[in-house]
Formats: C-alpha cells, structure tokens, sequence
C-alpha cells in the first residue's frame, strides 16, 4: 500500500466512525424524553442557544434554523451574555446549552441568572457527569467517540449534537403543524422560497406567438423549423378548443432520427406523445420542479394549462432556474 492509499484509508474510517456513532446514539437515546424537550420548545416564547467555541458555531446553527420555520429562536453568545446580552432572556423563556464536557465556565456562569429569570435550562451534553448536568433542568446526554485519530477534536460529537437538533426540528414541525409554505415565507429571496410562493403563471412563457404550434400532420422538418424558431425544445400540437393533444420534444426528434432511416415523411401524430404532462398555471414553481425531477427520466419541459384544460403556456427548468 502507497502513502496516499494509507492516507484514503484513514480518512474513509472517518466516516465508519461517524455512521457508527449515530448508530450507536439512535439506539440509545431516550425518545420520550427528546420529545418532552420538543413540547417545552414549542410552548415557550423565546428560544435561545448557547455555546462557546466550536460548540458556538453549532449553536448559531441550531438557533438560525429554528428561526427558519418561524420559531422564535436567537443564538446568545456566552460571553456577551454576562455583559449585558442576557438582557434579551425574559421570563419563562427556554435556553439551550452546548457542551461536550458539561462543564464550561462560560456557561455555568449564566446559571444563576437564568434561575433569577425562571429560564427552563435544556442542556445538550456530552458528559452526564458534569456540572452543567445537575444544574440544567432537563439534559439530553451525547456521549460519542470522536472520530478521527485526534479524538480530542470535536468531529462525531459536533455531528451528534446537530443530529438531536434535527430530531427536535422536525417534532416542532409537526407538534406545530408547521408546513412548506410557512418555511417559504421566511426565505422570500432564496430559490426556496420562489419555488414555495410563486406560481407557474409567473414565469412561464406564453402568448400563442410565442410557443412552438403545429398541426397533427405536420412533417418532421416542419417540426424542426418551427422548434428552432422558438428556441423552447418542444412543439404543441392543440385541438380547435387549444386542448393539447400530443407534445413533442428535442428528445423525441433524437430519438426518431436514431430509430429510422427516413423520417421526413413522417407526421406528428406518428412519434408525438398523446397525454403529455401537464401543470395548472396556477401549480407552484415547486409544484413543476417535483413534477420534472422526481423520476427515473427527467423533463426539461412542461406545456402549462388553464383550469379549463387549455394551453397558455410553457415552463422549462431553465425559466425555475433563473426565476427572481
């Protein structure tokens, strides 16, 4: 084995180590008790998370994603805290404490405080041993092996402590009923959030003398001029009541020229898909995205429709991509 195999092999049981870990925490963990903190959180008015170093950044993490399905969560910096930042804890909130030792300083010190405020005290810890543990109100234990061969580096521990975060995530989302439209709305700038809260109408591209029309009988190069002219890789075939009645594709064009010999002779109706897919102008862009993404071929195209089944449009992923 050369050097650099050595190094690959090493860095893989990284990864064992840390899919053993939560393994190993899953198994173990105390449900009802993760979801008596999940109760608590959902009835309090204000969380607040609270770490230091390492510990820290996971906390910003934990409190911001909170925030992201409108709970009322911010990140308190320990040190700012006891200069003034505790300030913002009131009565009858709920704070959560990081800490793999259970016995940081700069958390212990915000105790006494907490209790003058009747603050209920969630510890997230990795020592049921430690200070922290008999001082917070409820402590839910993270005891894992660190995964790399520095096992003083906070690596399957930092790991553990997002996956209970996780787990309380999702019990608030459903103790609280809380759905994709409300996280949406918190992120009205982001790709999520346009997928969430603007509708298909939106985007697409409509106007008759703008998609790609062409008869029952159209002939192959027909098709193919008309398509190009267009530039949005399909062609719409409608009934006198504009009702789609076969869809065609670049991919469907590819796929004809591969199988036949001659092709120019042949009519749309011969190759064109009959019951294409299709999505209400009034389906969300999150809507047209699962509808083009969740299956084994993905599409890169959808003919829009009216309530009254009517062609008005066409919506690509390009158009979701770009969509502001």
């Amino acid at each position: 084995m050369n050097i650099i195999d050595e190094h690959i092999l090493r860095s893989k049981q990284v990864m064992v180590n840390d899919i053993n870990s939560l393994k190993s925490l899953y198994e173990t963990l105390d449900w009802d008790l993760i979801y008596k903190v999940a109760q608590l959180l959902a009835e309090t008015h204000s969380i607040f998370v609270s770490g230091i170093g390492k510990s820290g950044i996971i906390s910003q993490k934990i409190a911001s994603t909170f925030a992201s399905i409108g709970i009322q969560s911010h990140f308190l910096h320990p040190i700012e805290a006891i200069h003034g930042d505790i300030g913002l804890v009131k009565n009858g909130d709920t704070i959560i404490l990081i800490s793999n030792s259970g016995n940081t300083a700069e958390l212990l010190s915000l105790i006494p405080v907490l209790r003058i405020k009747k603050t209920t005290i969630i510890g997230i810890l990795g020592n049921n041993n430690s200070q922290l543990s008999q001082l917070c109100d409820i402590s839910l234990i993270v005891k894992v092996r660190e995964s790399t061969s520095i096992d003083t580096i906070p690596t399957s521990s930092s790991m553990a402590t997002l996956a209970i975060s996780h787990i309380l995530l999702e019990m608030l989302i459903s103790i609280k009923n809380i759905t994709a439209t409300d996280y949406a709305l918190n992120h009205p700038a982001g790709q999520i959030g346009r997928n969430m809260l603007m509708t298909v109408k939106t985007i697409m591209i409509s106007g008759m003398h703008r998609l790609p029309i062409i008869q029952n009988n159209s002939k192959v190069k027909d098709i193919i001029i008309e398509m190009t002219s267009k530039s949005l890789g399909c062609a719409i075939i409608l009934n006198d009541h504009k009702h789609i009645v076969g869809f065609i594709t670049d991919g469907d064009i590819r796929r004809l020229l591969q199988e036949k010999e001659e092709v120019y002779d042949i009519e749309a109706h011969q190759f064109m898909t009959k019951k294409p897919i299709t999505i209400l102008e009034t389906s969300l862009l999150g809507e047209a995205l699962y509808l083009m993404e969740d299956r084994e071929n993905k599409i890169g195209v959808l003919p829009v429709v009216n309530a009254t089944n009517e062609c008005v449009g066409i919506i690509r992923l390009h158009e979701i991509a770009n969509s502001k």
